[in-house]
C-alpha cells in the first residue's frame, strides 16, 4: 500500500512541472481555437442549421470571431410554413429574418446578417466603451 503511494506521488511530482510548462506555453490565438464558442445555437431545423454555417463562416471572415458578448441565434419553425430566425446581442434582437422551406436566398441572408451583427457588436462595444453612464446599467434598467 506505501509503495503505491510513493509510486503514485513519485509520478504526480515528475508529470506536474510538465503540465504546468505545457500550459503555460499555449499562445494568444489558442483563446479563439474554437472559433464559435460565442455563438449559441438554438436552431431546430435544416433550415437553421444551415443559417448557422453559412453566418458563422461569414462572422469569422469578418472578424467577428473576437467580440467578447455571446450572440444567440433562435429559430421558431412554423409548420410547413418555414422558419422565423432571430439573432440576439445583449439581450436584444439585431436581427428578424422569415426563410421559406425551399431554402433559396438563405446564404445570402445569412451572411448580410453576418455582416450586420458585426456592425452592431462593434458600435455597442464602442459606444460601451466611449460613453460611460454612471445612472445607467448594462442593461439599461
Amino acid at each position: 500500500m506505501l509503495s503505491r503511494l510513493v509510486c503514485v506521488l513519485l509520478l504526480w511530482a515528475l508529470t506536474g512541472p510538465a503540465l504546468a510548462v505545457q500550459a503555460e506555453t499555449k499562445s494568444p490565438e489558442d483563446e479563439f481555437a474554437e472559433p464559435f464558442a460565442a455563438i449559441t445555437d438554438q436552431t431546430l431545423t435544416f433550415t437553421g442549421r444551415e443559417f448557422v454555417k453559412y453566418f458563422t463562416a461569414k462572422w469569422a471572415e469578418l472578424g467577428g470571431v473576437k467580440k467578447s458578448e455571446p450572440l444567440s441565434i433562435r429559430e421558431r419553425p412554423a409548420n410547413g410554413r418555414g422558419s422565423m430566425i432571430s439573432i440576439e446581442y445583449r439581450f436584444r434582437q439585431i436581427y428578424i429574418g422569415f426563410f421559406s422551406p425551399n431554402r433559396s436566398r438563405l446564404k445570402a441572408s445569412a451572411e448580410a446578417a453576418a455582416e450586420r451583427a458585426v456592425t452592431i457588436v462593434g458600435d455597442t462595444e464602442l459606444n460601451r466603451l466611449l460613453f460611460k453612464d454612471p445612472d445607467m446599467a448594462g442593461d439599461e434598467l
